[in-house]
């Protein structure tokens, strides 16, 4: 399964959209804030999830030897809490860090592999294995982050598109920015352990 995430507002907040061919899926919105930020997933107007500075702890089982930042509570529409997410590094020198989404039971994590000219690449693991694939190219026109999704199981859609989410909202922020104009800039991933995890392989078992 291939999909679009597309950030289609920066200014005064920021707003996505995830599409596959010409139909828009999902939609995710963060308002601008001065108090807790919030990004909501939303289709057909509805809301699906939300992402909230409100974090409950023990939503989810403790990582061993990580320290998780910037953590925010998942919600179900009824505002019930479905899990969190966040960024967990692992305690030591040169260990790897990863976000992490704890929904209704299970666990994905998302890696970021900086490829400089090639772009980002951040694959999507549960229970083991890789499972989706979010690619962000080096070069935003507009101050829009862009990024091609790709699925194996649409199971890992929803999760994938919330990782995606917060992932952009929290590492290139564009929220309150208007800009026109291209930009570029390049991310190195040096640490072994977080390149392994990329395949370059994978897209290919997702393209339809």
């Amino acid at each position: 399964m291939v999909l679009t995430l597309a950030q289609t507002r920066s200014a005064w907040g920021a707003r996505y959209q995830i599409v596959r061919g010409n139909g828009v899926l999902w939609e995710g919105e963060a308002p601008w804030s001065m108090g807790f930020q919030s990004i909501t997933l939303t289709r057909a107007g509805e809301p699906v999830y939300r992402m909230t500075g409100r974090w409950l702890r023990g939503l989810a089982p403790q990582v061993q030897n990580t320290k998780g930042i910037k953590l925010y509570g998942v919600e179900r529409p009824d505002g019930t809490p479905a899990g969190e997410i966040g960024l967990f590094r692992e305690k030591g020198w040169h260990k790897p860090s990863y976000y992490r989404l704890y929904l209704e039971g299970r666990e994905w994590r998302l890696y970021e592999v900086g490829l400089g000219k090639e772009g980002l690449k951040l694959p999507v693991w549960r229970e083991g294995r890789q499972v989706s694939l979010l690619e962000k190219d080096c070069v935003v026109v507009d101050n829009l982050d862009r990024y091609a999704m790709f699925v194996l199981s649409p199971e890992d859609v929803v999760p994938t598109a919330l990782l995606g989410l917060y992932y952009d909202f929290m590492r290139f922020g564009n929220r309150g920015q208007y800009q026109k104009g291209k930009s570029v800039s390049y991310l190195y991933t040096r640490n072994r352990e977080v390149l392994a995890k990329y395949d370059p392989a994978f897209r290919g078992l997702c393209e339809e």
